[in-house]
């Protein structure tokens, strides 16, 4: 178990009748709190440290999922609902299913990499786009959030999250 699980699973049994060290060692009551307040402070203090912590990793993930970067190898427009993108490094792009695209042309629009290959014959990579046509004059792609960098809930974030909602 981790600290933060140990912390968590104390601040549950804290509470204000008489302690004893056999049939209640969290209690407050009597001089309980002496022995138990110190630790109940230590407790909170790591719960909130945990819980900083998720805010902190929720903001940077808020603060990339809003984040473009602009594709700046050659893009060619091969039909409605795909792209090639060519140069020597596009072994290594990252079109992974899922990564949202944004679309300047005409009618500019956000869409999702439903497929990529790459050909190696052509040194390019075949993109199909899905939530967006590919329009004659497109112009330029942007790229979205990579989905492995999306926030994941460990057990030890919903343990937290569960301790602060259902108290």
């Amino acid at each position: 178990m981790s600290s933060l699980t140990e912390a968590l699973a104390r601040m549950r049994q804290y509470n204000s009748n008489s302690f004893d060290s056999l049939t209640n060692p969290h209690g407050f009551g009597d001089d309980g709190y002496e022995a138990e307040f110190p630790r109940s402070l230590a407790d909170a203090a790591t719960a909130v440290t945990a819980v900083v912590d998720l805010v902190d990793m929720a903001r940077a993930a808020a603060a990339q999922a809003g984040a473009w970067v602009q594709e700046v190898l050659p893009i060619t427009r091969l039909s409605d609902t795909q792209i090639a993108v060519t140069g020597p490094e596009v072994a290594a792009l990252p079109y992974k299913l899922r990564r949202p695209l944004k679309l300047l042309q005409t009618t500019p629009g956000v869409g999702y990499v439903a497929g990529a290959t790459f050909d190696a014959d052509a040194g390019r990579v075949v993109v199909t786009v899905t939530g967006v046509a590919v329009e004659v004059d497109l112009a330029e792609v942007w790229l979205g959030q990579d989905p492995d960098n999306a926030p994941r809930n460990t057990a030890e974030d919903e343990a937290v999250l569960a301790a602060l909602v259902l108290g």
